[in-house]
């Protein structure tokens, strides 16, 4: 991959210059975490950081480098946490799909067992409620098995930036 910027602060700041040719809305970082996600790479990645001479100094590479560290291991840091409350968020949304879920089949086999209207007893106790104690458990079920997996790509799209290599060239 390879990243056209202006100023190295262009690799974690946008290009707010409308006039430039190498405006952007996002930063060169998040230019590349974008990239990532809609092509993931197999394997090592590496990526070429173009700058103009006057913004490159010895021992440049070596301070991009640790510098995509820090922002990924930050920003990891955040993805894990918001993770955490997703999984947090989703545990007790289960306690309380369970207990409708429960509930909700009991009541169902109550109204299939009483003196009601077969017509009744069909359409509550075998449709209605049988559906609303699905429903119940759907949410949480869908929290655990949908909805975490972007968090946990996020994450291996970061760890892929922190070990990929990268190389300053001069801009001609």
């Amino acid at each position: 991959m390879t990243l056209r910027l202006e100023s190295l602060d262009h690799l974690f700041v946008p290009n707010t210059d409308m006039y430039s040719p190498s405006h952007g809305v996002v930063s060169g970082i998040d230019h590349l975490a974008s990239e990532l996600r809609a092509r993931p790479p197999k394997g090592r990645i590496q990526t070429t950081i173009m700058l103009p001479e006057s913004e490159i100094e010895p021992g440049s590479d070596q301070r991009v480098r640790l510098a995509v560290i820090r922002h990924c291991e930050s920003r990891i840091i955040q993805n894990d946490n918001e993770l955490s409350g997703l999984k947090r968020a989703g545990m007790r949304a289960l306690w309380v799909g369970i207990v409708g879920l429960f509930l909700g089949l009991g009541l169902s086999e109550v109204i299939n067992r009483s003196s009601l209207p077969e017509d009744f007893k069909i359409l509550f106790g075998q449709g209605f409620v049988v559906v609303v104690a699905w429903v119940a458990i759907w949410y949480p079920l869908d929290v655990f098995l949908h909805y975490t997996w972007p968090y946990r790509r996020e994450r291996r799209m970061l760890k892929a930036i922190m070990e990929m290599d990268i190389v300053i060239e001069r801009v001609d």
